[in-house]
């Protein structure tokens, strides 16, 4: 593949010493042009030259070719920026210096003729496959096009091939539903894959690394970054959604056909009552969530990140190579690596060496953890909030009697058995994210390529001094940072939590808009909005969901249907408690609602403290966590089976296809 491209260490400053590099860079620039015309920097052109005058060879000197220049791996200094710095020196001492073009001999015009041979052997051709030094980028980067055997002879794991630097904002890459994240090579023509590339454009550096592994099906990524990028316009869309109808059916625009009996400390009334504010709230946020690709870049902050299907060119195979092996530079220029953590993410060496490589080359950076689970647990309460939201808004109308409503929440507990059940094994997937950086072993990774394998390991060898320091590192001080960033991200963040209770919102301001439309006294409207939309919902559901999940996470290694069932008792019990106590309150007066949603608040304070200190905790009366391989860890969700999906549905996965990294 080429002679191996000369390296210099890190932090030193390199310069021109007889067609070599001089570490310490400490050089009278006349006496190093004069030991570079002895190396064979200048050719000899005939013997006229001799007769020049001392000017007449300045000028020559100064026209020399650049491409007689040796490559080097770092900013050479060329023969005319030394010129420039010795223009001071008279020209009658800097000819002292330098020998007299006569005294080249054939040899050494010979030597140099090999050299810049065996340079230009190395000079990139037009597919970039080569080591191309000295072209420097806009930021003052310069741009080295390695081959894989020249980067591995070279040691050079973390430069930077700025030609090829391409990114794509995440949000874009969410486009079509997120084809992107659904690539699969063995189902996509040659066209379209070439297509994938015109997605990126050239960039100088990254926000955001996104590092994952193609083991893991797309869907649960294209859900993750759905909401990670675009809760905010879900929330926008549902207060749109909220002030249109209420505006609508204030005009009465939108009929309400249901009717809401209300029995309140002196007021007795049926009131009108609708769905249009729950239907359409809901139905704004799943579009908000979908119109997160086509918001213009002004509306949020710079997402422009390097995802490897898009930004590595999935057809040229020279080209692919290049992106693929230039992983380390690309994680030099990134701002924050992202890692979409999924069970098999640690089995996948190219995974571990995304890691490996930021810790060491891009120190500074942000490393952040985000498991996919967290995002499908959101989901699945999502949905389950919003069946429930219009099973408590019909109970709340003329056909729910008091006797409906109890025996319709009871009956609630069979989706809330399930949903249970569904969460202790997402929560699962946390606790075995700690437990496989305990038991981390580089040489148990798997890897598709041999040389990959060499390639890696070997830049882990220089980075860390032994493969045995790295294993140590990742049990040690990086499961540390891991289980710090997941404790203080808390189980929920806020952000999910308000997603999580907007759609209970939603019925509480369904009832307070038929109150206030069947002409209801002021009292009674404030006492509502106290009662149910600050204490009931505000309040008290968002601790039952925070409450709900510390014990699926305590009690996540517990995967029998006994302990979900006593979990799922404990929860409905607590809910059905605080909804029979708001309606009690309600309908007893003022004072009521007030000291029951002050009660309320102390308990959500208490819930957030539990939540918080307990987070990343585990239960002291559980033994060691299952030690289990990455692929198996999950046997009862869709993680498991969706690698043995996409290892049958692709070849080239199995095989270690360049853009995939598998």
């Amino acid at each position: 593949m080429g002679a191996a491209a000369p390296t210099c260490s890190e932090g030193s400053s390199c310069s021109v010493r007889g067609g070599g590099l001089d570490p310490e860079g400490d050089v009278d620039p006349v006496e190093a042009l004069g030991t570079f015309a002895q190396s064979g920097g200048l050719e000899h052109k005939d013997a006229t030259e001799e007769k020049e005058t001392p000017v007449a060879k300045l000028a020559t000197i100064r026209s020399a070719p650049p491409q007689e220049m040796p490559v080097l791996c770092c900013a050479p200094t060329s023969p005319q920026s030394l010129l420039q710095q010795s223009m001071s020196i008279s020209v009658e001492e800097m000819m002292n210096k330098i020998p007299s073009l006569a005294s080249l001999t054939a040899d050494s015009v010979a030597n140099s003729s090999q050299r810049h041979s065996r340079v230009s052997k190395m000079s990139p051709s037009r597919s970039g496959s080569a080591l191309s030094g000295g072209r420097r980028s806009g930021r003052g980067m310069f741009s080295l096009a390695m081959s894989k055997s020249q980067r591995f002879e070279s040691q050079c794991y973390d430069a930077v091939d700025i030609e090829l630097a391409r990114g794509i904002s995440i949000r874009r890459s969410l486009r079509g539903f997120g084809r992107v994240w659904r690539y699969n090579p063995s189902n996509w023509t040659p066209q379209e894959r070439a297509k994938l590339y015109q997605l990126s454009r050239n960039v100088e550096s990254f926000r955001v690394f996104l590092s994952h592994t193609w083991w893991t099906p797309g869907r649960w990524k294209i859900l993750s970054l759905f909401f990670q990028c675009g809760w905010q316009y879900a929330i926008l869309f549902w207060l749109l959604a909220t002030v249109l109808s209420i505006t609508l059916c204030v005009l009465e625009v939108l009929p309400m056909p249901l009717l809401y009996e209300v029995e309140s400390f002196g007021f007795n009334k049926q009131c009108p009552l609708g769905f249009w504010i729950l239907s359409s709230s809901c139905l704004g946020m799943v579009l908000g969530l979908l119109s997160t690709p086509y918001w213009p870049d002004s509306c949020s902050r710079s997402d422009m990140s390097f995802i490897d299907v898009a930004s590595i060119h999935q057809l040229d195979l020279t080209l692919m190579e290049r992106g693929v092996f230039g992983i380390g530079g690309w994680l030099r220029i990134s701002k924050e690596l992202r890692i979409l953590w999924s069970a098999p993410y640690l089995s996948r060496l190219w995974c571990v060496f995304e890691l490996a490589a930021y810790k060491k080359v891009n120190p500074l950076g942000k490393l952040t953890v985000r498991p996919l689970f967290m995002e499908r647990m959101l989901a699945s309460l999502w949905l389950a909030v919003v069946s429930y939201s219009f099973f408590y808004l019909l109970t709340q109308s003329r056909m729910g009697s008091d006797t409906v409503f109890y025996v319709g929440n009871a009956l609630c507990t069979v989706p809330l058995y399930a949903l249970t059940h569904f969460l202790k094994q997402n929560f699962f997937e946390k606790h075995q994210l700690i437990a496989h950086l305990e038991t981390f072993d580089l040489d148990e990774v798997g890897c598709s390529q041999e040389f990959d394998r060499a390639f890696i390991h070997a830049a882990i060898e220089k980075w860390y001094g032994s493969k045995e320091a790295f294993t140590d590192f990742v049990r040690g001080e990086l499961k540390m940072e891991v289980s710090t960033a997941i404790s203080s991200r808390r189980r929920f963040p806020l952000q999910y939590l308000l997603l999580i209770s907007l759609p209970i919102f939603s019925v509480s301001l369904e009832l307070l808009l038929a109150l206030w439309m069947a002409g209801a006294p002021q009292e009674h409207v404030v006492s509502f909005f106290i009662c149910n939309f600050m204490g009931l919902n505000l309040f008290l559901f968002s601790s039952t969901v925070l409450v709900l999940c510390y014990m699926c996470d305590h009690f996540a290694r517990h995967l029998s249907h006994a302990w979900t069932l006593a979990v799922t008792c404990v929860i409905a019990a607590c809910g059905g408690t605080g909804m029979s106590l708001a309606r009690v309150a309600w309908k007893n007066g003022l004072a009521y609602t007030v000291i029951y949603t002050l009660a309320a608040l102390l308990v959500a304070i208490l819930a957030r403290w539990l939540d918080g200190i307990s987070c990343g905790i585990a239960c002291s009366c559980c033994g060691p966590w299952p030690q289990t391989d990455g692929m198996t860890a999950i046997p009862v969700t869709d993680s498991a089976r969706g690698v043995s999906t996409i290892l049958e549905s692709s070849q080239e996965l199995r095989e270690g296809a360049f853009g995939t990294r598998s």
